[in-house]
């Protein structure tokens, strides 16, 4: 019942801004929303919806150009943390079953039966954060360990470490990711395969900083990967970009403000492709002023 109340008071808007933070467009009517992202040929949106009066919690995806939307799931298990295939015809996402978190993934068009992907046994609660180019993985953090998720195989996955909110580069051999290892978060990027083998060794592998101020997730690489996002803390919530000077090894410029985002985002390390593949535009679940309580 606190959950329900609380969703009603924090209520948003799916926003899509420009580069310089002027609204573009608005999804949708104003609900209770969390971790939109945008499909990879930038046409669509796949969202959390919560309903306030349930606690129930589905994947919806939402078309840009016409603003129709489509539930991709409709069950009373909570479904979290979206995220679209390579070829945008599929969705992942993470259900709550019986106290265990398991990924699945349905058609983007909401047909078809879902697909268990991956069950997690360990009882912490699973965050996609990315579904690597080339198809081959899914990177989550649950607790306070990231993970890369073979889709070949066995689908065993394996531990990289102390950080979060990891994402694949668009050649899908490095990654960025969140870590407090020098005691607030940061961006930093290491070699995937290299983290792949030093996971099995216990080693650690070395990455590259980019950001310079406390950072809160959001990370995404621009589809030609000369651009890197984040969302910045510093004094606000902000867009910052970074271009990408090289890759082997990985070097980056100075972090540059876009734009500062009109309120808080929910659930900032969560956020995956928050922008367009262009790097155009990004997609937020804006809060909006709460609805009133009904007498």
């Amino acid at each position: 019942r606190l959950l329900a109340r609380g969703l009603r008071r924090s209520m948003q808007q799916l926003t899509i801004f420009d580069r310089q933070g002027n609204v573009v467009t608005r999804l949708g009517e104003v609900g209770s929303y969390s971790q939109a992202a945008f499909s990879p040929d930038g046409s669509r949106i796949a969202v959390v919806k919560n309903d306030p009066d349930t606690d129930g919690r589905d994947i919806w995806t939402f078309d840009i150009a016409t603003g129709k939307s489509t539930a991709i799931t409709s069950d009373a298990p909570p479904d979290s943390a979206p995220l679209w295939s390579p070829d945008g015809t599929e969705i992942a996402y993470v259900s709550d079953r019986e106290n265990t978190n398991a990924v699945f993934k349905r058609a983007a068009n909401g047909t078809g039966a879902e697909e268990l992907v991956y069950k997690h046994t360990t009882g912490s609660q699973i965050i996609l954060t990315d579904w690597s180019a080339d198809g081959r993985y899914i990177c989550f953090w649950a607790g306070e360990t990231m993970f890369v998720l073979p889709l070949t195989g066995e689908r065993k996955a394996i531990e990289l470490g102390r950080e979060r909110g990891g994402r694949f580069s668009p050649d899908s051999r490095l990654l960025a990711f969140n870590s407090n290892q020098s005691g607030r978060f940061l961006v930093y990027v290491k070699d995937l395969a290299e983290s792949t083998r030093a996971a099995a060794t216990a080693s650690t592998p070395a990455a590259a900083q980019v950001s310079t101020e406390a950072a809160i997730g959001g990370i995404f690489w621009r589809r030609d990967g000369k651009e890197l996002y984040y969302l910045s803390q510093q004094g606000g919530q902000g867009v910052m970009a970074v271009d990408v000077l090289g890759t082997a090894p990985f070097q980056a410029g100075a972090p540059r403000l876009l734009f500062k985002l009109p309120t808080g985002i929910l659930a900032p390390a969560q956020l995956s492709n928050v922008s367009s593949p262009d790097g155009q535009r990004f997609v937020f679940a804006v809060n909006v002023a709460p609805r009133r309580p009904a007498q």
